[in-house]
């Protein structure tokens, strides 16, 4: 945003005081003196500067994102709210390395940018995916919690079903419990970002069967996880067998009603499914899986379909009549 200029407020009137003298100074000078005068209105903080008045009824609302700090990369920047340093160092390093292995497979082309929030940002930017949870941000975006709170505790406790135990070396307020609410939020965002690579490159379908997307991501993030040399603070694929097992007596869902936008419980019950899915095939082709996959896709030239998938990996057929029934 730049300071208000002359043009916009008007002439400067040239009747006494400093305008006066202004007038009788060569041009130069007379540009350099307007600089000095106009030079505190960058100064003052916040809602008092000139240009923040940009309405008739008073000063534009400040964003709440206007005070978010950040932690430069090429790769993946993050913004983060302030007092969440080490946790968003810690995210950067996690997704930075999901992001370099994806890379060994197919490049990425996009950067991805994180946003670190506490619970009063992330309710003054309008993210519908409840504070505890990561939640996608445009194309190749996301978001994820900056601390734990007791809400986000109960939020876990409702749908893994299981006490929770963080086993994280980051510093970061809260309990233990709130803690590892943060933690498998980051392991969610991880699976999210393999989806959004996915679809975003075109490997999987953004129309249509749009749980392709959601199964190659899986498929792609497990295979990551395994290769991954350095521990893991929540393994992601024991959370979500838990939370299959806590849901098997329930009817199982249909493929059709599958939607990115579904309440937390019921999104959760598909992933459950699919990383079963996927850890059929990492069992099945170990680190060759994702390269298979890249590979059919760059002879297709087209976004992957189940069918393709199942010609590459026929285990996927039994699994998807076990866990999709109906279809």
């Amino acid at each position: 945003m730049n300071a208000t200029h002359p043009d916009v407020l008007g002439p400067i009137p040239a009747t006494g005081g400093r305008a006066a003298c202004l007038d009788a100074l060569p041009r130069r000078r007379r540009a350099f003196w307007v600089g000095m005068l106009l030079l505190p209105l960058w100064l003052v903080p916040g809602p008092l500067r000139a240009q923040d008045t940009g309405t008739p009824l008073g000063p534009v609302e400040r964003s709440s994102a206007d005070f978010l700090l950040t932690l430069p990369d090429e790769a993946v920047p993050v913004r983060y709210t302030p007092g969440s340093l080490d946790r968003a160092a810690r995210l950067q390093y996690r997704l930075k390395a999901l992001y370099d292995q994806l890379g060994k497979w197919t490049p990425v082309e996009s950067r991805l940018t994180v946003f670190v929030l506490s619970p009063e940002e992330w309710q003054a930017q309008g993210i519908k995916r409840p504070y505890g949870l990561p939640a996608r941000i445009a194309v190749f975006g996301g978001a994820a919690p900056a601390w734990g709170t007791e809400e986000t505790v109960s939020l876990w406790r409702g749908l893994a079903g299981m006490s929770l135990d963080s086993g994280g070396e980051f510093t970061v307020r809260g309990s233990a419990e709130e803690l590892a609410t943060v933690l498998l939020a980051d392991a969610l965002l991880e699976l999210e970002v393999c989806r959004m690579m996915a679809v975003n490159r075109g490997i999987a379908p953004s129309q249509g069967e749009t749980w392709v997307g959601d199964l190659v991501g899986q498929i792609l993030c497990t295979s990551a996880r395994h290769l991954d040399k350095e521990p893991v603070a929540v393994d992601l694929t024991a959370v979500l067998r838990r939370f299959r097992e806590r849901s098997g007596s329930e009817p199982s869902p249909s493929l059709a009603s599958f939607s990115s936008d579904l309440e937390p419980a019921a999104w959760l019950a598909y992933q459950a499914r699919f990383a079963e899915g996927a850890e059929r095939v990492w069992l099945g082709e170990g680190k060759q899986a994702p390269k298979r996959l890249i590979k059919r896709w760059r002879r297709k030239g087209a976004p992957l379909s189940f069918e393709d998938l199942t010609a590459l990996f026929p285990n996927l057929v039994e699994w998807r009549g076990r866990e999709f029934p109906g279809g």
